[in-house]
């Protein structure tokens, strides 16, 4: 730690400056790969919350399809006609062109 620290400091950086970045680092790695992970599962619940209200409902939907990859978007698709059918078949049909999800 000490060699750590005059080298720091002799580039003008401090030790708990690379603590923090080092820190820094490890929290947007382990953020990037949740949202990876859950991305599709958030989008839900983004879209639950806003269930009553069609233009944000759609908003978000919209922007579901650009943040998913396909398998993830018939994925979505399958779930809002689920449960969202009932309360905005127009919005869903015209975001997803009106094609049914595929059978799995």
């Amino acid at each position: 730690m000490r060699e750590f620290t005059r080298t720091c400091r002799a580039n003008t950086i401090m030790p708990s400056d690379f603590k923090v970045q080092n820190a820094t680092f490890r929290i947007i790695f382990s953020l990037n790969n949740c949202m990876l992970e859950s991305m599709l599962e958030h989008q839900k619940m983004v879209l639950s919350g806003v269930e009553d209200h069609s233009q944000l409902f759609r908003k978000e939907l919209l922007k579901s399809l650009s943040w998913l990859d396909d398998k993830e978007q018939l994925s979505l698709e399958k779930w809002v006609r689920k449960n969202y059918y009932h309360l905005h078949s127009k919005t869903i049909d015209e975001v997803f062109r009106g094609n049914p999800p595929e059978a799995s």
